[in-house]
């Protein structure tokens, strides 16, 4: 497991002002020996907090599933903590650097931590699609989350 990079950026003429946006990226290797217990990159901090991305297998009906997942990864600031996020999950082509697969949240998504560990894609790509020279190179996978934060700031009883 490798991180690449964080990016962390702050647009004060966006709409979205008051949120921390950043870019995860991990590159996982050994991908076809992944099984459906989750790996967890090393943590990102975004927004004040570390972040970490989450994969595994997951089957269904037969097929063969990437999950990926973008989850806290440490200590909740309370109980009651929440985050209100929107976020981006990218397959990298590891030639160009460039997003060959992509899916988005829910603008606005509520991030409950004591709910779910994380939140994300179980049937993100197919593990056939993953085999593409696009997608994949000597069993490695490169993955990116850009994500967009608005921690809450009251806590409630």
């Amino acid at each position: 497991l490798e991180i690449l990079e964080q990016m962390p950026q702050l647009n004060l003429n966006s709409p979205s002002f008051g949120a921390t946006e950043g870019i995860i990226r991990a590159r996982f290797t050994n991908i076809s020996e992944l099984t459906k217990k989750l790996i967890r990159s090393q943590p990102m901090n975004i927004a004040g907090m570390d972040w970490s991305i989450m994969i595994c297998r997951k089957m269904d009906s037969g097929n063969k599933y990437l999950s990926v997942f973008l989850a806290r990864a440490e200590k909740l600031p309370f109980p009651s903590w929440s985050c209100t996020t929107s976020f981006t999950i990218n397959l990298i082509n590891t030639s160009d650097m460039t997003s060959i697969h992509s899916k988005e949240s829910v603008e606005g998504y509520v991030y409950l931590p004591h709910q779910h560990p994380g939140w994300g894609y179980g049937k993100f790509i197919l593990f056939e699609d993953l085999k593409k020279p696009t997608h994949s190179k000597e069993d490695t996978i490169l993955i990116s989350i850009d994500i967009k934060a608005f921690p809450s700031t009251f806590i409630s009883k």
